[in-house]
């Protein structure tokens, strides 16, 4: 059975320390997807950021030194200052923050009374609903203030055995400690409420009609309103952390990975891929996440070469080394992550394993030694550096590049142009065995009509012709140049 504390989700903030793959108090930066005509998606800079809370035209975070930064409209007013924050939520026009001391501030707009927050230093939880809010104490009882719309506020449920809390547009919900959901206030949005007494997590966004629920098994359940289908989560039981748009929802399975689905206007579906997000949070039409910071490492393509030259035409293997250092210890890679401009490495044998542990450089430290299909290679054209992803066996995500220089299909004498010269090279090499520089243009080591046609299809490219072009033999009146003049060279050589 899993932990129901794995899984609380408090209002519409998923706590980063709570979410999956992603330990406690963890850090990392921001990404924001979604509507942005106000910049609610222009997030700060920063690998700080602990927890995040995404709203109608604006966007709050929170560092880790307890500091609280908005962006985005400004229309709700100032951030408060300090550092001693632990928790956030945005309403439709206000915000809430917990202290550490267990008190709550509260800004922005007060028509409703949703900022006069209730006295006390014992709070654990806090969540801000449109135009109400929603608060849990130390010994398991809640608190609700603000806009009492279909008795939202009136209608909390009186006990002390509550864990979790959301609060959406004009409802509540609350997970109680023996696995069971309590619902209030709006009946389409909240009146509705799964039975059963295996749940872990509930979600329910300020702008949100609609809510979701985790059960043990990893499983979704969705209610309350449905037009976009918001209230409809895919299948599978692989589930860890959820949050409620206003109209679309986004979860987070167990292997990290990220589903959407709703409505898709802004974007709001559109997660970014190629990170692990720590934790998320779905506002009206946008989202913003943390995503588990990128370790910068040192690669080194071609080891000994200095301007790395690559033959994107060679059938070979391109050698790679990550450079281990006194704070990088390349053993802690998974070499399974890894993967060079779109290309992955190459095993060795059937070992399991892609790369082998040297002291490339000397330096005493033990460096990776990779091998990748350059045929695999992916690079745009006139491109300068080839980027290297994968992660640690932890689940750290890493990245480093080097340059190269991209040769061009066909220049044998490597002067920028492919032309009568290089015709030339290949021809008098043409039945041989020989390097690039000889006319081998694929490098399997053989001159013969493969070379030709790399050289054919890219005869002309490069620096602008000068003079009269020429064009090149075709095949049969190559081999037949060759039949005559192979044999003589042949005699040539043996004498």
């Amino acid at each position: 059975m899993r932990d129901r504390a794995e899984h609380l989700v408090v209002g519409i903030l998923v706590f980063a320390a709570l979410s999956s793959g992603a330990a406690a108090g963890q850090a990392g930066t921001l990404v924001a997807w979604g509507w942005n005509d106000y910049g609610q998606c222009d997030v700060p800079a920063g690998d700080n950021f602990v927890a995040v809370s995404a709203g109608w035209k604006e966007s709050l975070g929170l560092r880790a030194d307890g500091s609280i930064v908005a962006w985005g409209d400004d229309r709700i007013g100032a951030t408060p200052s300090g550092n001693d924050y632990t928790a956030i939520s945005l309403g439709l026009n206000h915000a809430l923050a917990l202290r550490a001391d267990g008190s709550i501030t509260a800004w922005g707009s007060d028509y409703y009374g949703q900022c006069d927050v209730p006295t006390g230093n014992d709070f654990t939880a806090i969540a801000a609903g449109q135009d109400h809010n929603l608060a849990l104490r130390q010994d398991g009882s809640l608190v609700s203030w603000g806009r009492n719309a279909n008795g939202v506020v009136e209608n909390t449920p009186d006990g002390n055995d509550f864990v979790a809390i959301g609060a959406g547009a004009s409802h509540s919900v609350t997970l109680h400690s023996n696995g069971s959901i309590t619902a209030w206030g709006h009946w389409e949005n909240g009146g509705w409420v799964p039975g059963g007494s295996d749940f872990t997590a509930i979600a329910a966004g300020a702008q949100a009609s609609h809510s979701l629920a985790l059960r043990e098994d990893g499983t979704l359940v969705g209610w309350g309103s449905n037009y976009s289908g918001e209230s409809d989560p895919p299948d599978g039981g692989d589930f860890v952390a959820m949050s409620c748009g206003a109209r679309f929802s986004v979860a987070q399975k167990a292997d990290a990975s990220m589903v959407a689905w709703g409505r898709d206007d802004n974007g709001e579906t559109d997660v970014p891929t190629g990170t692990t997000f720590l934790s998320f949070s779905c506002g009206t039409h946008h989202a913003v996440g943390i995503v588990q910071p990128t370790l910068a490492v040192s690669i080194d393509i071609k080891p000994g070469s200095d301007d790395n030259p690559v033959n994107l035409k060679a059938n070979g293997l391109l050698p790679v080394a990550i450079l281990g250092s006194d704070t990088f210890d390349v053993g802690e890679i998974d070499q399974t992550t890894l993967a060079l401009a779109g290309a992955e490495p190459q095993e060795r044998g059937n070992s399991g394993n892609f790369g082998a542990f040297e002291d490339v450089n000397s330096d005493g430290f033990m460096d990776l030694m990779l091998r990748f299909p350059i045929a695999d290679l992916s690079f745009e054209p006139g491109a300068t550096e080839a980027m290297l992803t994968g992660s640690l066996l932890d689940g750290t995500d890493i990245a480093g590049s080097d340059w190269v220089r991209l040769l061009l299909p066909g220049d044998a004498n490597d002067d920028g142009v492919t032309n009568l010269v290089d015709f030339s090279i290949m021809k008098s090499n043409f039945g041989l065995r020989g390097k690039l520089a000889d006319g081998d243009f694929n490098e399997d080591g053989d001159i013969n009509l493969g070379d030709f046609s790399i050289l054919k299809s890219n005869f002309g490219t490069g620096a602008a012709p000068t003079g009269n072009v020429v064009a090149i033999p075709e095949p049969a009146t190559l081999l037949a140049v060759t039949a005559v003049g192979l044999p003589l060279l042949r005699r040539r050589r043996r004498r």
